[in-house]
């Protein structure tokens, strides 16, 4: 009974995305898409070098663009400025972030940026640190889904299984299940979107450190975004009836912030 209950919840959340990027595609307002995380998010590569920093969101954004997608990637932060072509470069990622940090400012940023999708990359900062807790990182995560929630019920999160490491750690995999589980309290809302597995991330080949990708890295995570936002789109021939209210809202606007990137001291992921 569960199966099919998540069955239908998650296609009732595919076909509301499906609307949103139909009617961009019909010249309605762009989706918002906001990249939120922390250095995964940003882009960071070692040796560091900030202005090629668009990590996933540069290949991500050229295939949202070849698609014919009508959308803005939203954030307060700006980086990879050196990706070519030239792209929307927004997004909400920071070095250093851990989820205590991010559940302290996601009202902020909603309030900011007003997404409407989010992808949501956190939690690597938390797992190795001698004060990590399972249960805390995995509670705020909750919180910060609430809070996501308490602002809008209409946005929907995309949520990653982050990314292991280039040795493998099973404290990141404990993490991921326990962010799973937790979401299934969501699942009408939350899409789990698992890159530690399903991006096909070689970790031998495909990371510039023992945290982050490097561009093919980054590639195959960009490709995982894009296919998951895009098995939403390919549900024309499925329509559900929901008594429930969408929320759905086109009011959203161009915003470019060109707020300047932000360093965590000496944290580097």
């Amino acid at each position: 009974m569960l199966g099919i209950t998540c069955f239908f919840h998650n296609t009732y959340l595919k076909i509301f995305i499906s609307l949103l990027f139909t009617l961009s595609l019909l010249g309605a307002d762009p989706v918002r898409i906001m990249p939120l995380g922390d250095s995964i998010t940003k882009g960071l590569i070692k040796p560091e070098d900030p202005i090629n920093q668009s990590g996933y969101r540069g290949p991500l954004w050229s295939k949202l663009l070849d698609g014919g997608y009508n959308f803005d990637l939203v954030g307060s932060f700006s980086s990879g400025e050196n990706y070519d072509p030239s792209f929307d470069s927004d997004h909400q990622g920071k070095n250093g972030r851990t989820t205590a940090e991010l559940n302290d400012r996601i009202d902020t940023y909603l309030d900011t940026e007003d997404p409407q999708i989010i992808l949501l990359h956190i939690g690597t900062n938390d797992i190795g640190k001698p004060e990590y807790s399972l249960t805390s990182s995995t509670n705020n995560v909750k919180s910060i889904v609430d809070k996501i929630y308490a602002h809008d019920p209409s946005i929907k999160i995309l949520l990653a299984r982050i990314i292991n490491r280039q040795d493998y750690d099973p404290d990141t995999t404990a993490f991921n299940d326990s962010v799973a589980a937790m979401a299934s309290d969501h699942i009408a809302d939350i899409d789990i979107v698992d890159m530690e597995d399903d991006a096909g991330i070689d970790y031998t080949i495909d990371m510039s450190d023992l945290e982050h990708p490097n561009d093919s890295g980054y590639t195959k995570m960009a490709d995982l975004w894009y296919l998951s936002l895009q098995s939403y789109v390919n549900m024309e021939d499925e329509i559900i009836v929901d008594n429930r209210d969408s929320g759905f809202n086109t009011s959203g606007s161009w915003s470019e912030s060109g707020a300047p990137d932000e360093y965590a001291g000496s944290s580097l992921y």
